[in-house]
């Protein structure tokens, strides 16, 4: 999904550096340059910008279901760094199981798991006590209109085409959840 680079930059700018890529092309290899500030005090978080030190707008958890492992825990990563909780299952049995013990308040789910599907694993979800508020979105490599339609048929709020942009995952997951939070107009 191409998070590994994203995370790496993500994490050296959380420790006030920078990390850039460069390739003379196909086949010619790439470099790598990772520059980090020399830190005078181990508890300063000064150097940080202030957008990497604050949490997002509404902390929340996060149920993050793909069964790439390197996909899923690279996106669980992520999230956890800009301050989210985060669970991470690899098949929709297992995030069913783990539902059983706590509702997160954002599910990240594959649609193409193996043995159930994400369409029907989130109209499972849907159905236990405790997720009506749980925003659900399908990440995935089906990314036609007719996908789109399918997902929001099967129960998700959003759908987001692979590779997903995390960064405006993140957005789109707070952008939705205040919405949620907003009083309803009759």
């Amino acid at each position: 999904m191409g998070l590994g680079l994203t995370l790496a930059r993500r994490l050296a700018e959380m420790h006030g550096g920078t990390l850039t890529a460069r390739s003379a092309g196909l086949g010619r290899g790439s470099e790598f340059t990772l520059t980090l500030r020399q830190s005078l005090s181990s508890n300063d978080d000064s150097a940080l910008p202030s957008s990497e030190r604050t949490l997002p707008e509404f902390p929340l958890s996060i149920l993050v279901v793909d069964d790439n492992r390197d996909t899923a825990d690279a996106m669980a990563m992520y999230f956890q760094l800009l301050g989210y909780s985060t669970f991470v299952a690899y098949s929709g049995a297992e995030a069913l199981v783990l539902a059983s013990t706590a509702a997160p308040d954002v599910v990240l789910s594959d649609v193409g798991l193996p043995g159930m599907d994400g369409y029907a694993l989130v109209r499972e979800l849907r159905k236990l006590e405790g997720f009506t508020a749980t925003l659900f979105v399908a990440i995935t490599g089906y990314s036609t209109n007719t996908d789109r339609e399918a997902a929001l048929r099967a129960g998700f709020d959003a759908h987001v085409s692979k590779p997903a942009n995390v960064a405006k995952l993140g957005q789109l997951i707070q952008q939705l959840h205040a919405e949620r939070r907003l009083p309803r107009k009759r």
